[in-house]
């Protein structure tokens, strides 16, 4: 009886496992064929899609093994074997091959009309699937806001934290859409998100979705908060995610959907075709949240040396930058103990003095002969605009125009992006996109 029993379990074994490979083989070869090509991907799309096709080819490849030697196996165990084959056959199966079998009847019988048929589907996907848009990742929802605000160049991290916090308390009274907000203002300790300090993140904590009252979508949302934040002049925002900004920082080096770089030498003139760029794409539907890099327009005090005094009254270019550098960022001139600790004696300006430009023209500097005369007749003091960052790529210069997408796909809007900026905007020789 052992004997005929370990018979029964072979023969089940062999035959599920011939089944397995008649029915399923093929159909998970052509499934894991289908993920050659990604295998294949190179670069940010080889590192963030590769790992998922490895992992499903794996496990596909594990399921088939299973099928074909485990599992008869354990069927062949645990489940009890029909006195009848007939009865073991579910009546969804038997309802499947009833209107399987006709189907396929009719079919081979008609195949002209079939064939025909089969291309005019095919051709009328191929046409619908020319006007679909793309995107490069589906965007996920996260249920989480960040809303970029840009400051004025130059502005203080005193009235950056100020204006911070004003629009963190319009968020929480105005919508009860929002849960928490988190803000942070340039960079951290350890500098790998290089911000300057009029630039800030503010992290929004959404609440559920049922307990919305403002808005339907999360664009609505984010075109409330927009008009909501107006009452702050000059300031311009962008609105994203908590991941995807990271993901889009991780694929151009820029936070938003789409970058347009200009690249060049002069930073004025990429400045001045940045803005006529940013024109052109504001006229885009679906581009939303434009903005230029900040990279000029950096208040400054400007000393321009008049070399003909300096040679009249015998003074040097590097006397005179030593007493500026003493007033702005102080030298030490002693050093005062307090028991086992030691501090260094700086001097320099106070810091209204540092501020204030006509204290810097009164500033005396000693002459050769022991005299005196104020720094404003051996200099031109005047503020001016300088470059607030350069910023490279491969070692060249450039200026970005970041650009949201909104209701939308993302390939249209760039491809629009692109054919106005080609169109409209003439670049000279040494620039270019």
């Amino acid at each position: 009886h052992g004997q005929e029993r370990k018979d029964y379990i072979d023969e089940i074994t062999i035959n599920g496992a011939s089944k397995m490979m008649n029915s399923a083989i093929f159909g998970q070869i052509i499934i894991l064929i289908v993920f050659v090509p990604i295998i294949s991907l190179t670069g940010v799309e080889g590192k963030m899609f590769r790992p998922m096709a490895l992992t499903f080819c794996f496990a596909v490849i594990g399921a088939s093994l299973l099928g074909m030697t485990w599992l008869p196996v354990a069927s062949a165990l645990f489940m009890k074997p029909g006195k009848n084959g007939e009865k073991n056959v579910s009546r969804v199966m038997r309802l499947a091959y009833k209107t399987y079998r006709p189907s396929i009847e009719w079919a081979c019988g008609h195949k002209r009309m079939i064939v025909i048929g089969a291309l005019v589907m095919l051709t009328v996907a191929l046409l619908l699937f020319g006007k679909l848009g793309a995107e490069f990742t589906p965007t996920l929802d996260e249920g989480d806001f960040v809303i970029q605000p840009v400051l004025k160049t130059g502005t203080s991290l005193r009235k950056t934290i100020e204006m911070t916090t004003q629009m963190e308390a319009i968020l929480k009274k105005d919508f009860v859409e929002v849960d928490q907000v988190v803000s942070r203002i340039g960079a951290a300790e350890v500098p790998t998100d290089p911000m300057s300090m009029e630039e800030i993140d503010m992290i929004i904590k959404l609440r559920p979705k049922k307990e919305w009252k403002n808005a339907g979508s999360k664009e609505e949302l984010a075109d409330k908060f927009k008009e909501a934040l107006s009452v702050f002049p000059g300031i311009e925002y962008e609105f994203t995610q908590p991941i995807e900004m990271r993901f889009n920082e991780l694929v151009t080096g820029v936070r938003s959907d789409i970058a347009v770089k200009i690249f060049g030498e002069d930073l004025d003139y990429l400045a001045e075709k940045a803005v006529e760029i940013a024109a052109q794409a504001r006229m885009v539907e679906g581009a939303a949240d434009v903005i230029v890099e900040k990279t000029v327009g950096l208040p400054q005090m400007r000393v321009t040396y008049n070399r003909e005094k300096l040679a009249y009254y015998g003074v040097s270019i590097e006397s005179l930058n030593q007493y500026l550098s003493m007033a702005f960022g102080g030298q030490i001139s002693g050093t005062v103990f307090e028991r086992e600790r030691r501090f260094d004696l700086v001097v320099r300006f106070l810091e209204d003095f540092r501020q204030d430009i006509d204290n810097i023209r009164q500033m005396y500097v000693n002459l050769p002969d022991g005299n005196q005369i104020r720094l404003s007749e051996l200099a031109q003091i005047e503020y001016s605009s300088g470059p607030a960052k350069i910023s490279r790529d491969n070692t060249r210069r450039r200026v970005v125009v970041s650009v949201n997408v909104r209701n939308r796909d993302l390939q249209s809007v760039g491809q629009d992006i692109q054919q106005k900026v080609q169109e409209n905007v003439d670049l000279q020789s040494g620039y270019y996109v």
